[in-house]
């Protein structure tokens, strides 16, 4: 067999993609090439997987090995193609069995050893390859943060062996879910491991002595709730970039914490275009100085606004009240 498929998904954002990682083993002068718009980091696994592949034992084809990211048209960047990649030249050279990898998608970065490190947007993948119905295999690092999908097939795995023997059927790798230490019974868990929620801690007290333990047993279905907003915030925490995600900036910071003496008037959120932003609401919120005296356009025409810009703020206020009643 010269050519395989495995399956990936690319990271876009909340979104998450489907891969289809193509290998052909050719004929001709030994060459390894990587297609499909690839970025930096896609373009250098070629160099961790032919080293990871040689310290594990393996043996790189001879030959012209051609690898396929379709669609050709999405951006593919991250090391998480470095496991399908590895796993893909192992199928297409008939070292592994193609069989276990129908359905099962595969991530992971490949150190020159063959460990597998972390990759970023873990949530989203597993979110859509629980909708598709597909095993997924980790790095052993992101099974935890892979298993907040609930109801979807998520395996770890630390080292690029422990793949391959999953595949030969000699070893079982470890399930999204599982306790480390053995299976964990009710009884085991008590509410003494609970450091801190004074709030959250009452209010289960209550629903234990009032006989709602239904509620209380059902806690935990809650975290359904929160798990869109850890995908929005997924891509920001591993970037580590603030600004517009991080809700900071410096206008957002003088909204937050006013001049001394100036209290800014309420605006609504559905104000008309230029409202928000026009110099009376600037200096509301303390961008225009205080030996600033003039009157804009977006101000009123009332002679008390030449006295001060607190004045000024106090009178723009009543006329948005009276506009928007």
């Amino acid at each position: 067999m010269t050519f395989a498929t495995i399956l990936s998904r690319s990271q876009q954002g909340l979104e998450a993609p489907l891969v289809r990682v193509e290998v052909h083993v050719g004929s001709g002068l030994p060459a390894f090439s990587i297609v499909g718009l690839p970025e930096t980091v896609v373009k250098e696994s070629k160099d961790r997987v032919r080293a990871a592949l040689a310290n594990c034992g393996f043996e790189l084809p001879a030959g012209h090995i051609t690898v396929n990211l379709a669609p050709a048209d999405l951006p593919k960047e991250g090391g998480r193609f470095d496991l399908p990649i590895a796993i893909g030249i192992l199928v297409a050279s008939a070292q592994l069995p193609s069989g276990p990898f129908d359905a099962t998608e595969l991530y992971g970065e490949l150190s020159l050893g063959g460990d597998l490190h972390s990759i970023r947007g873990v949530l989203p993948t597993a979110l859509q390859g629980k909708r598709a119905g597909h095993t997924q295999v980790f790095p052993a690092a992101n099974l935890a943060e892979a298993a907040l999908a609930r109801h979807g097939r998520a395996l770890g795995a630390a080292h690029l062996l422990e793949v391959c023997r999953y595949a030969r059927g000699m070893r079982r790798l470890a399930e999204a879910g599982e306790p480390a230490g053995g299976d964990v019974s009710e009884a085991a868990l008590d509410l003494a491991d609970v450091h801190g929620q004074p709030r959250a801690r009452r209010a289960l007290e209550i629903a234990a002595a009032g006989g709602a333990q239904p509620a209380a047993d059902r806690a935990a279905g809650v975290r359904q709730e929160h798990v869109g907003a850890a995908v929005a915030r997924d891509p920001a925490r591993h970037d580590g970039r603030r600004g517009a995600r991080g809700g900071g900036g410096a206008f957002a910071r003088r909204a937050r914490f006013p001049r001394r003496g100036v209290a800014p008037p309420t605006v609504p959120q559905s104000a008309p275009h230029g409202f928000r932003r026009s110099r009376w609401w600037a200096a509301a919120v303390g961008r225009v100085p205080a030996r600033s005296r003039w009157r804009t356009t977006a101000c009123c025409s009332s002679t008390s606004c030449r006295s001060s810009i607190a004045a000024c703020s106090r009178c723009c206020a009543n006329r948005w009240s009276r506009a928007t009643s």
